[in-house]
């Protein structure tokens, strides 16, 4: 819950760690969170055993702590996944950090424990990101949808069910 504990509820509670911030956007994995302000500096809590939050280890964070690998950059979107984040910054470039599975990130290895900028997209301006299970979407600002991960039911959108990590 990012409180500072992992003491759970059943109702909602201020999240205190991110008190004093501007918070403008937030997103959801699935043992982890990230909050992004608006100074563009991304905060994460929770699960961190896939690298999931970014942070360069396995450590997990009880309450919400800055992004500092992406320290410097103007982030200006997020969204998580299961055990995956994806951050955009202000000039369209595209970070990854978590498992791999399907190839969900768009790039090479099966565990990124750092936020990774994807270099195969640096010709292309980045706006929006939408993470699933074994799945990524993306959208330029020309409003061409990029997908990659499993296919197995459809879900990139391809026409077909053939596995696609392009």
């Amino acid at each position: 819950l990012g409180t500072g504990n992992n003491v759970g509820t059943t109702s909602f509670v201020e999240v205190m760690p991110l008190s004093g911030k501007n918070i403008v956007a937030i997103s959801c994995g699935t043992f982890h969170s990230m909050a992004l302000d608006d100074t563009g500096k991304l905060y994460a809590t929770g699960s961190n055993w896939s690298g999931a939050l970014g942070m360069g280890d396995t450590s997990y964070r009880y309450g919400f702590t800055e992004v500092t690998p992406l320290s410097g950059k103007n982030i200006v979107a997020v969204d998580c996944g299961y055990y995956y984040s994806f951050a955009l910054d202000d000039t369209g470039k595209v970070y990854a950090a978590g498992t791999n599975w399907s190839g969900r990130l768009g790039m090479p290895g099966s565990v990124h424990y750092e936020f990774t900028e994807i270099t195969d997209l640096a010709d292309k301006n980045i706006v929006s990101v939408s993470c699933g299970y074994y799945q990524t979407f993306l959208l330029d600002n020309t409003g061409k949808a990029y997908s990659t991960g499993s296919n197995w039911a459809g879900q990139l959108g391809l026409g077909n069910n053939l596995y696609k990590s392009e």
